[in-house]
């Protein structure tokens, strides 16, 4: 279910509606800087999605000086990762790519993987309380036979690196490109994030195979805009943190029904049938959200929020309408949905070693 929110550099990598719970293979995580993993509900500043909890992937800042690094690694079933970076900084520039390569045959029957990634970060000082940060990142990964199917028992004992699905296959292509403007001064600070980002998935899933079997392909690109504001207020021992999110998002998905061969237990082909699916739809959002956070005598520390999402589709039935039977087509529409949510913790410091804390969080996801 769409009920986690991942983020490159606290920009989301896919957009809501096309949420895939793979979907951490477009982010090159082997060569992160450092990840940030968040617990429990986090819509009041991420929005929909954030519900069982956030997995933020931060990029490697550029290096002071000249570096390269390289990282080989191997095992069984013919696996081999390459890891390659260079990175420096000169003047008021500061440059870092990596570069990762993987491939195996799988230890299943029929599954390799084949896998390319990169990050391009370049960092620039325009002052000294201003910057501008531009990453470029891309994911592929082919992966015929979808890492392999459920067995049997007796093969599971005798014949583990069996498949039954040779014919399933996930195949994806990501990237994104983002530029974040960040000013600070001694009291407040101000970034602005906009990004672009392109998504295909082509996938012919194993586990639907024994009753439903298709082909799906789905496309989505995006152009958004994330903006937050940070003030200090000393009297107060006060932090106000304010910010919108703003996002345009078309995209498509067709699903064709496949009528499959087997041998035995075996698929070993298939033939396309009907299209069961096939419509354009684009996603829009507009964002704000507010939190306070405050220390209070006593070493106690609140934090109060709430974000208001304004979000919709809009919706081009490619297809006839269909009201009956397991894959009903509703007609061409558009929906919007609205929603606050509220947070609310309170965190006490018993001891320098020792802390009491209290939350109350609201998430939600859309449809």
């Amino acid at each position: 279910k769409a009920l986690y929110a991942y983020l490159e550099d606290g920009v989301p990598i896919r957009s809501t509606g096309f949420f895939n719970h793979n979907a951490l293979y477009e982010i090159n995580i082997p060569q992160a800087g450092r990840l940030e993993v968040i617990k429990g509900p986090g819509t009041a500043v991420y929005g929909s999605d954030a519900v069982g909890g956030v997995v933020n992937a931060f990029t490697r800042d550029p290096s002071p000086t000249p570096e390269a690094e390289i990282f080989v690694e191997g095992g069984s079933s013919t696996y081999l990762r390459g890891l390659g970076s260079a990175s420096t900084t000169f003047g008021r520039s500061g440059l870092r790519a990596d570069v990762n390569v993987t491939r195996a045959d799988g230890w299943r029957d029929g599954t390799p993987y084949d896998r390319q990634s990169g990050t391009l970060r370049w960092d620039y000082t325009l002052s000294e309380h201003t910057r501008l940060k531009t990453v470029a990142s891309f994911s592929h990964v082919d992966q015929p036979g979808d890492g392999g199917s459920d067995i049997s028992a007796e093969d599971y004992l005798s014949s583990p690196s069996r498949t039954y699905s040779p014919i399933a296959f996930r195949r994806l292509l990501a990237g994104r490109l983002s530029t974040e403007l960040q000013v600070r001064d001694e009291v407040s600070s101000f970034g602005a994030t906009l990004y672009t980002r392109y998504n295909e998935l082509d996938l012919l899933p194993s586990w639907q195979l024994s009753f439903d079997p298709q082909v799906w392909e789905s496309r989505h690109r995006s152009l958004g805009l994330l903006t937050r504001y940070r003030r200090a207020v000393a009297p107060l021992r006060t932090n106000l943190s304010a910010g919108v999110d703003l996002e345009y998002t078309p995209g498509s998905r067709r699903e064709t029904e496949i009528e499959t061969q087997r041998a035995g237990q075996v698929f070993t082909g298939y033939t396309t049938g009907a299209v069961q699916y096939d419509y354009d739809v684009t996603f829009w959002q507009t964002s704000p959200y507010v939190q306070a956070d405050v220390s209070l005598p006593g070493r106690v520390q609140l934090s109060l929020g709430a974000r208001y999402d304004h979000i919709g589709y809009d919706y081009d039935n490619l297809l006839a309408a269909v009201d009956t039977g397991s894959h009903r087509r509703p007609g061409s529409t558009g929906v919007s949905f609205d929603r606050i949510s509220p947070k609310l913790g309170a965190t006490w410091e018993i001891a320098p070693n020792a802390n009491l804390f209290a939350s109350y969080r609201e998430a939600f996801r859309a449809p």
